[in-house]
């Protein structure tokens, strides 16, 4: 059985995405999904931002590579991501990265106590069996938005 992040058909991993957009759109927390995504020779390539309630976006960059080439049932899977959330003109709120090369490598997430205006925030270790779907980091997002809204808010006027 695979794990979490185990290999999916190409048109399954699309339906399974715009669904869940669609729901989050639809939950008001999301307000408009600005990705792309592109085939190139043997990986699929996601980026974009997503607009959410409260001036907050979301940077996405994720790569699928191609496991086995067959069109719209071609066998994919995510061999590295980088969600961002950050607070539009404040700085970064939590940035989950799969592994780098040359530094933090393992996948982890970046913290940040952006409303106290700590730009250096700091790391910790995800479990590689867990770390986060997208629909998870906007759930994640929604959830410190809410736990926020009313310095959000004292801080608009």
């Amino acid at each position: 059985m695979p794990g979490k992040h185990g290999p999916n058909r190409l048109e399954r991993y699309l339906e399974i995405h715009e669904t869940i957009m669609e729901q989050l759109r639809r939950g008001g927390f999301l307000l408009q999904d600005n990705l792309t995504i592109t085939a190139l020779h043997d990986q699929i390539i996601m980026e974009g931002s997503l607009d959410c309630r409260g001036d907050i976006y979301i940077d996405v960059r994720k790569r699928l590579q191609i496991l086995t080439d067959s069109g719209a049932a071609s066998l994919v899977q995510t061999v590295a991501y980088s969600y961002n959330v950050v607070l539009a003109g404040v700085g970064n709120i939590f940035r989950y990265d799969s592994p780098h090369n040359d530094h933090n490598r393992f996948h982890h997430v970046h913290r940040f106590d952006v409303l106290n205006g700590d730009k250096r925030g700091f790391v910790r270790r995800v479990d590689p069996n867990t770390w986060p779907h997208l629909q998870e980091v906007i759930d994640e997002a929604a959830e410190w938005y809410y736990a926020n809204i009313d310095t959000l808010l004292d801080n608009s006027d």
